[in-house]
């Protein structure tokens, strides 16, 4: 069967919004219940909250073009999969894992660049103004100097934390724990929702946090839908 295909970016990016707006909004409902020490609940809503955050920030990396659409296969979800139904990919994606030099990486590349501005997209003008930006982006980064050491530190962080994350599924087993009633392990005795308290819900409450700075980072960038198609339409021409 066939992968549903993604929507095109300007809905992509007002998904992107929602999806944002929805996330705080449950986080504000977690937090409620936090007050009056209903910590298995909280958690679970915040976990939900860190969901939406993660599917924000998918949705919108890929209205943009810096991710490419995933098709999906027989050992990875497509795209669409992942913003409607992958939980843990979508608390990995909410995850700001700490890489350094990636970091310095891409501060290097866009330092200083600003979208066009006072230009209408569609308009030669325009046109010529993102095709400027895209040729100084390509010249940045034909230029840098790759320390492959460190770059490798960072992609082994992005393992741990993939593995946590999604293979070991730790944060979707959490927010299970704080819903419902299930057997240990070893079927010799019965988890409840109570095992789960502050702690957990400190840890998730600080993963959305994380993820709604970056995702606010990423909504202020100043470029419109029209000036990310325009980039979209730009780079692939160029391809």
């Amino acid at each position: 069967m066939p992968q549903a295909r993604l929507p095109p970016p300007p809905v992509l990016l007002r998904f992107s919004e929602a999806a944002a707006a929805n996330g705080c909004s449950i986080a504000d409902d977690a937090r409620i219940l936090a007050e009056r020490g209903r910590w298995p609940r909280a958690t679970a809503l915040m976990i939900l909250a860190c969901e939406e955050m993660g599917k924000a920030k998918y949705a919108r990396l890929l209205a943009i073009g810096a991710l490419k659409e995933k098709l999906g296969g027989k050992n990875a979800p497509s795209s669409m999969s992942v913003l409607l139904s992958r939980h843990p990919q979508k608390q990995m994606l909410a995850h700001d894992v700490d890489l350094p030099y990636m970091r310095e990486l891409i501060l290097g590349a866009f330092s200083g660049l600003s979208a066009p501005s006072n230009v209408e997209a569609d308009t030669p003008a325009g046109e010529q103004a993102v095709r400027d930006l895209l040729r100084e982006l390509k010249r940045r980064v034909d230029a840098m100097q790759v320390d492959r050491a460190r770059l490798k530190a960072d992609f082994e962080q992005l393992q741990r934390t993939w593995d946590d994350m999604v293979t070991d599924s730790r944060l979707d087993t959490m927010k299970q724990r704080g819903l419902y009633v299930d057997f240990s392990e070893d079927r010799a005795g019965v988890v409840t929702p109570s095992d789960v308290g502050s702690a957990e819900f400190r840890e998730a409450e600080s993963l959305f946090e994380q993820a709604r700075r970056s995702t606010d980072a990423m909504v202020t960038t100043g470029l419109t839908p029209d000036v990310l198609q325009a980039i979209r339409d730009a780079a692939a021409e160029d391809e």
